[in-house]
């Protein structure tokens, strides 16, 4: 339309942009609006009647004693105290199950799967995360990365619950190093807004002022938060623990290596060739040794480089190195061939499946230019 004007093109395409991102900006706020409306219906029914007080500390007290609580003042001026619902409260993993199984959770792991498998790094436990960018894959990265991320837009999110204003309160909530801090605007304290509230990383509530009490609303979103906080580390936790019990023994010894070369080459027999050259490393602990995916009597003058080969470097921890193969020419075509990306071990067994799975790939897909 514009491909004698280009300067009119690019003003075109500019204001195609900022239309199409006016109207998601749009749909967002509606959605936002439309879940809040749900909230605000279904709140009141969240809460049960447990008990009334003549006195707001003591009805505060049991408040704070009974876990996820609020105190309201009732018409003839005493204090109700009504906890929430055990049989409404949410279900997390139910909610997961349900994600994980919708239309677009399927769509988004197939998605990752498959760039993982054009990359020849799928199941290989190398602890990297495809990460998406703009709504695009671009790339790997640290799992602890990636999934911390996430970790930080969650936070953000329900940092918007306890940030704003409460009765004479206007709160802001920040990470400050070990846990959430939340400090009111209207209160200064060492040249700084004054801190009134501190959540630790296990979810232990520290209240800094004693006015806090008195905003139910308050209360309630900083108890929202605790149980928010309490789940997330509790997973991470459950995680960390895992990773320090992961191949705690030695694969094998120096006494009992040769043992483990064999096992590797038996079950490697079937997608490598020729696995003559492997063997102990410096010290007689680790493996190492060159492979070639080609028979030794194709290798032209002899040479195991003039094949397709690969050198392996295998640790007693379990880690195994990277193995990028070699023995093609032309650089499109080197390029084109997946590494197996550096991971770690549980057995000897998991090591040597890997392996084998990805020099099977590479021999079928990536021919020899010989």
């Amino acid at each position: 339309m514009h491909a004698n004007h280009p300067e009119m093109a690019k003003k075109w395409e500019k204001e195609k942009k900022v239309k199409k991102e006016t109207k998601v900006r749009s749909l967002i706020k509606k959605m936002v609006r439309e879940i809040m409306d749900e909230e605000k219906l279904t709140e009141k029914n969240k809460y049960k009647f447990v008990k009334k007080f003549k006195d707001l500390k003591a009805a505060q007290k049991f408040a704070s004693d009974s876990g996820e609580a609020v105190v309201t003042k009732s018409k003839d001026g005493q204090w109700n105290v009504s906890v929430l619902d055990e049989a409404k409260k949410r279900d997390y993993k139910a909610e997961y199950k349900k994600y994980g199984s919708s239309t677009k959770a399927k769509k988004y792991r197939a998605e990752l799967n498959a760039y993982n498998r054009k990359k020849g790094t799928y199941g290989n436990g190398d602890g990297k995360d495809a990460s998406h960018k703009g709504g695009k894959i671009s790339g790997f990265e640290k799992e602890s990365v990636n999934r911390g991320r996430a970790e930080k837009s969650r936070l953000k999110k329900e940092q918007k619950l306890i940030e704003g204003k409460f009765g004479k309160f206007d709160t802001g909530v920040g990470a400050k190093g070990n846990g959430l801090t939340m400090w009111d605007r209207n209160q200064s304290q060492g040249g700084d807004y004054k801190t009134i509230a501190h959540i630790s990383d296990d979810g232990k509530l520290t209240i800094r002022d004693k006015n806090v009490k008195k905003e139910p609303k308050l209360m309630k979103a900083l108890s929202i938060m605790v149980a928010a906080q309490k789940d997330y580390w509790r997973v991470v936790r459950r995680q960390f623990e895992g990773k320090l019990t992961e191949a705690t023994e030695p694969l094998w010894t120096k006494e009992t290596v040769k043992d483990a070369i064999n096992q590797i080459k038996k079950g490697l027999k079937n997608a490598v060739p020729y696995l003559d050259d492997i063997g102990t490393g410096f010290g007689g602990e680790s493996i190492i040794g060159k492979i070639s995916l080609d028979p030794k009597k194709s290798w032209p003058n002899g040479y195991i480089e003039n094949s397709r080969w690969a050198l392996i470097h295998f640790f007693p921890n379990g880690t195994l190195d990277t193995i990028r193969m070699n023995g093609w020419g032309d650089y499109k075509t080197r390029k084109a061939v997946p590494i197996l990306r550096k991971s770690k071990n549980k057995t000897i067994k998991q090591a040597t499946d890997r392996m084998g799975r990805y020099f099977t790939v590479v021999r079928i897909k990536h021919p020899s230019e010989k």
